[in-house]
């Protein structure tokens, strides 16, 4: 990372402050400011990836399914005492009008066999209980 000749990254996002963290806890982060290129998370016209694409930043740090776009090769995850995970829960509202296809829904995308999509995405299928 100190390195590189500039990190793109979107400074109001929550993989962002993640990575502020980070570069803090590596006791780096004096030495990466000025190499760090900071979008908006709300903007994705000169988000992450945009700025990767058209070659205005080397490297790009945001949540791993953002990174896995086209004309963007995914270097890989943080380290694992490096990551910070999102756990994401569903549920079916009580006032639904289709309860059983919400159901089963949820029921899919937590299934074993959903797990090979998530892993093409570069994502973590949650552990099964």
């Amino acid at each position: 990372m100190l390195n590189a000749k500039s990190v793109a990254y979107a400074k109001d996002g929550t993989a962002g402050m993640h990575f502020n963290g980070v570069l803090q806890r590596l006791g780096i982060s004096k030495e990466m400011e000025p190499k760090l290129r900071h979008t908006l998370a709300a903007d994705p016209a000169n988000g992450v990836v945009p700025l990767l694409r058209r070659g205005e930043a080397e490297i790009g740090v945001a949540s791993i399914a953002t990174l896995f776009a086209s004309g963007v090769d995914f270097a890989g995850p943080l380290p694992a005492e490096l990551q910070a995970y999102i756990h994401f829960a569903a549920a079916v509202g009580a006032a639904a009008k289709e309860p059983q296809a919400g159901a089963a829904l949820i029921k899919f995308i937590g299934a074993p066999a959903a797990a090979a999509a998530y892993k093409a995405k570069g994502m973590e299928p949650a552990p099964q209980r």
